[in-house]
């Protein structure tokens, strides 16, 4: 049985404060905190023909497959029985939901006898590439970030009975906590959203591409900062189910994201029809679900350091 523990425990340059920490524990002996990867899919964010023709942004892509997954099991997130799970969801949730939009998209495009429709040829090199060179490196990156991270590495001990946790106020909860971490990240990145749909949907010259670097960087600093705060809420609050909250958190920011590409489609373009509109929101759905799966993983790993650097110290009573 899977349980959660709490320990109260005394640090020990002030002995008489005390705090808890919880981390889960499965009947295999392994202790970790309970969260699925989520540093997964940063390699099939652009899959599209035009990128097939260049062998760089498909190696680079393919390199990240077996990364993400290195990462994500050497990070103690890959221990206990639901590790095959998580390598299945990383090698084929995000491909398969951006494949089955544009699977959507390119039937429409069909209908409509357009030049965006994508060949049939196009598509089965895309699954190919997926199955025989994106899935066995998110297999081996699996196997091979077990093999690395060893024996957890827990900063206090783990307790089989879980503590009850008490009720507290509305804005305390996971749920609010998770939406409202989005704003800051969306409103450091709301100037730049709207040169880049300009340049997406108006077809307007983009070029300040070393001011996008700068405000991505901004935006990866906001988004764990913004994290760790919730976190660090939740544990006050003595809930310690931090591990999903920090990462909806951060990938709300996506939410944000696709709202204002809603007041952007009503206000700023000119488009409509049902062919137009469908291929707005859907490129625009397939971004926002790249988007969100990117800060949600930088948050959860912010928020995972975090939580491990607050209780290295502690002594244990």
């Amino acid at each position: 049985m899977e349980a959660c523990s709490w320990r109260c425990i005394s640090t020990s340059t002030q002995p008489n404060v005390s705090v808890c920490c919880c981390w889960h524990w499965h009947s295999d002996g392994s202790s970790y905190p309970a969260c699925y990867c989520t540093c997964h899919c940063w390699y099939a964010l652009c899959w599209d023909e035009e990128l097939l023709s260049q062998p760089l942004s498909c190696a680079t892509r393919l390199h990240l497959s077996f990364l993400d997954m290195l990462v994500a099991a050497s990070t103690q997130g890959m221990a206990g029985k639901n590790w095959i799970k998580s390598m299945v969801l990383t090698a084929s949730l995000f491909p398969f939901l951006c494949f089955s939009i544009g699977l959507v998209l390119n039937t429409i495009a069909i209908f409509y006898h357009s030049l965006a429709a994508i060949p049939f040829g196009t598509m089965v090199v895309i699954f190919v590439l997926w199955a025989f060179i994106s899935f066995p490196l998110v297999l081996l990156g699996t196997v091979v970030g077990r093999n690395w991270s060893g024996a957890p590495n827990n900063p206090c001990r783990v307790k089989t009975i879980p503590r009850p946790i008490p009720e507290k106020k509305w804005y305390l909860t996971p749920s609010v906590i998770s939406l409202m971490g989005g704003l800051l990240p969306f409103g450091s990145i709301f100037i730049e959203m709207y040169f880049v749909f300009t340049s997406f949907w108006n077809y307007k010259v983009y070029y300040v591409y070393g001011f996008m670097l700068l405000v991505f960087v901004i935006l990866l600093i906001v988004t764990v900062c913004v994290t760790i705060v919730g976190t660090y809420f939740l544990l006050n609050a003595e809930n310690y189910h931090w591990q999903w909250t920090s990462f909806f958190s951060a990938a709300s920011t996506a939410l944000y994201v696709y709202l204002y590409a809603i007041y952007y489609y009503h206000v700023k373009t000119k488009m409509s029809g049902f062919f137009q509109t469908s291929f707005y929101f859907g490129y625009t759905l397939m971004f926002c679900l790249g988007l969100g799966i990117l800060c949600g993983a930088i948050g959860y790993l912010g928020s995972t350091l975090f939580v491990r650097r607050i209780y290295r110290n502690i002594k244990c009573d």
